[in-house]
């Protein structure tokens, strides 16, 4: 799947490559995400809670719709998705 990762500034430059190597992983093992359009799907991710305890984020299609949101620890090891996207609306 071709994957446009964006970044909000409060997530450190040395977590990004972990995070996107996780991330790419589980969308071939975890993440049942069928997108209303082809294309590329762009994930934006950020911290959240006490210091940046855990991570956030959404996946949205080609053509703009949210297609799934994520969260987990900020070790990127246990993030759970739950996806959204109704192609039929």
């Amino acid at each position: 799947m071709n994957i446009a990762f964006h970044w909000e500034p409060n997530v450190p430059l040395n977590c990004r490559e972990a995070a996107e190597i996780e991330i790419r992983s589980d969308f071939k093992t975890k993440i049942d995400l069928e997108t209303c359009h082809q294309g590329k799907v762009s994930i934006t991710i950020h911290y959240a809670g006490a210091f940046g305890s855990w991570i956030e984020g959404d996946i949205v299609c080609s053509c703009g719709k949210l297609c799934c949101v994520f969260r987990g620890m900020n070790d990127f090891q246990n993030i759970t998705y739950l996806c959204i996207v109704d192609k039929h609306s």
